[in-house]
């Protein structure tokens, strides 16, 4: 972030992010980014993606798999709801998102258990 943003910013917004860290149980997987490219949405790669992912979770001994979702990610936030995530902590960034010009507020922590 320092590389685009200088070091001062780079460094403010690298730390306001840090809001966002999540400390993962043992047993627990967090998945920190996924995306799927616009022209492919709405196909089933994402929960094609997320079976895969459990699959492998449960393989590794997990019984919990966690991610955070955007406040302005709806989408996303259904389907993660659709495959059995559980909405829990919500941890909002203002005024930073105003000040940064983030186009989020907020981010939702889900839960599946698994296995």
């Amino acid at each position: 972030m320092t590389t685009a943003y200088g070091t001062f910013e780079g460094l403010l917004r690298k730390t306001i992010l840090r809001l966002l860290d999540h400390a993962t149980e043992s047993n627990e997987w967090y998945v920190f980014c996924i995306a799927v490219s616009e022209d492919v949405r709405g196909q089933g790669i994402g929960s094609h993606l997320f079976s895969r992912l459990e699959e492998l979770a449960i393989q590794n001994g997990a019984t919990k798999i966690s991610l955070q979702v955007i406040n302005t990610n709806s989408r996303a936030e259904y389907l993660y709801k659709r495959l059995g995530f559980v909405s829990g902590k919500r941890t909002r960034l203002w005024p930073f998102n105003r000040l940064f010009e983030w186009s989020f507020e907020s981010a939702i922590l889900m839960v599946k258990e698994i296995g």
